[in-house]
């Protein structure tokens, strides 16, 4: 009797066993055979679609708390806080700014590198810096309520404008967005990567405002995508956020493209934010994104079509397409594949549309190493263009030209280590 009772006993533990390492496996290494599988027994499946979409009544609820400026109420329902009073997060994070500070008071070694001068035959040149920039044009660009997957005209109402005023987010609208711009006056757009909640992407984007040299006062544009987790699934949260991302840059073109064209325009993309950057601009380019045009995902309105035959006034010339600002984009830490701009590739048509590009290359950097993993193991990404550098095969001289590559060796993918270094700042100085 005894001898079975440990018979049973064994069988209970070698069954307890195998069911530990069937989860291990279904967590972390079956993640891309399940995907495959979706996609060949569901060919119309879309996997990213992990979460739901918000209803005009959620949507508006979500804008009146957040605008009521209480504790710990997110702009997005369910997920991270935007607003705190405390000093400390709910995960034990790094410490979030208080509702009632300035940014003047945070650590300025967080902010930017110290005042100074470069050392002597260094060829660098260090830019002034604003030792207070809440004295700049702040806007935040919310696009956490649109569809994720699905960018249509419709969502684009979904699309929130925030002007920072003083200690506050102030709401705004597109039209205002674009009628207070000055003529001249360089705009920087900030994109964040993967969960970053928007207390730490006003410290990055202020970093890169404060290391931008300009003579006139910059407006930085904070873009704000959802980025929060979906998934404890490496790959399922990691995938589902690439194609948040990619299908960011929808949004973003059609910004873009009523920008005064006389304004200069920066496009500082982090990890999957650069994913967003190239995207906009490979559409701006008329390039074609998850099999579709700008034109045909934001259709114009038709308008009426009537006949004046009256003479035209002499001198008076029948206008044209809108011309494009003059971008220039900083990637860092970018998590896109390192072939994505040659001819066939996912963002070909970007370089038609880019003044200047620079691409910081880390071969050290602990997180780009595993890119080519994002989907499967079976079926691997090429290597990221932030961790080996552009592949500029076949493509055309004159656009070849305008890649520049900042080769470092740290480890870190955090974008405030990125940004502390002086070769990284200067990566935002175009000619």
């Amino acid at each position: 009797m005894k001898k079975n009772h440990s018979l049973i006993a064994r069988s209970f533990y070698f069954l307890f066993a195998v069911g530990i390492l069937y989860g291990i496996y279904v967590l972390f290494l079956g993640s891309g055979q399940n995907r495959e599988k979706e996609f060949q027994d569901f060919p119309n499946l879309d996997p990213f679609l992990q979460t739901g979409q918000f209803s005009d009544e959620e949507v508006s609820e979500s804008i009146a708390l957040y605008e009521s400026g209480l504790a710990r109420v997110s702009g997005r329902l369910g997920n991270s806080v935007l607003v705190q009073n405390s000093s400390e997060s709910e995960d034990g994070d790094a410490p979030a700014i208080p509702q009632d500070s300035s940014f003047s008071a945070a650590n300025p070694i967080m902010l930017g590198a110290p005042m100074g001068q470069n050392p002597e035959n260094s060829g660098l040149i260090l830019p002034p810096q604003n030792p207070n920039p809440l004295e700049a044009d702040i806007w935040q660009i919310e696009t956490s309520w649109a569809s994720h997957t699905h960018p249509t005209g419709d969502q684009l109402r979904k699309i929130r404008f925030f002007r920072r005023n003083g200690n506050q987010w102030e709401k705004s609208d597109i039209k205002t967005f674009l009628s207070t711009q000055g003529r001249s006056q360089p705009v920087i757009f900030y994109f964040h990567g993967n969960r970053s909640d928007i207390n730490y992407a006003t410290i990055q984007g202020t970093m890169c405002l404060r290391n931008y040299t300009t003579e006139i006062p910059a407006r930085l544009v904070i873009w704000r995508w959802d980025a929060d987790r979906v998934s404890i699934r490496p790959r399922v949260e990691y995938g589902t956020k690439a194609n948040y991302a990619d299908f960011q840059g929808f949004y973003l073109a059609n910004i873009l493209g009523q920008m005064n064209e006389n304004a200069p325009v920066v496009l500082v993309g982090y990890s999957f934010g650069a994913r967003v950057v190239m995207g906009a601009l490979h559409l701006l380019g008329n390039g074609v994104l998850e099999n579709r045009t700008l034109e045909s995902t934001f259709p114009s309105e038709p308008q009426e079509i009537t006949f004046n035959l009256k003479k035209k006034p002499e001198g008076q010339t029948q206008e044209g397409p809108k011309k494009l600002p003059k971008f220039n984009v900083l990637l860092v830490a970018a998590a896109i594949s390192c072939n994505a701009m040659v001819p066939g590739a996912t963002y070909d048509r970007a370089l038609d549309v880019i003044s200047e590009i620079h691409v910081t290359q880390n071969g050290t950097d602990p997180a780009l190493k595993y890119y080519p993993l994002l989907y499967s193991r079976r079926f691997r990404l090429p290597e990221a263009i932030g961790y080996v550098g552009p592949v500029l095969s076949k493509v055309k001289k004159e656009n070849a030209e305008k890649v520049h590559v900042i080769r470092l060796e740290y480890q870190s993918h955090q974008f405030l280590d990125y940004m502390s270094l002086r070769c990284v700042q200067n990566g935002m100085e175009f000619e």
